[in-house]
């Protein structure tokens, strides 16, 4: 499993989750954490590319 596929699986996840909260406004809290949890992978994600980059 390569880079791209991590991330498509993760976009994937990130959207049916946000899309699946407009059904159900008990999870906001839920979706908040998921959310800041994939702002965080992504940010690290991009953090590791652009150290790759520069070595």
């Amino acid at each position: 499993m390569n880079n791209l596929d991590i991330m498509r699986f993760i976009v994937g996840r990130f959207t049916s989750f946000s899309l699946e909260i407009e059904f159900s406004p008990t999870s906001k809290l839920d979706d908040l954490l998921f959310k800041i949890a994939f702002l965080m992978i992504l940010a690290t994600w991009i953090k590791a590319r652009k150290t790759k980059r520069a070595t």
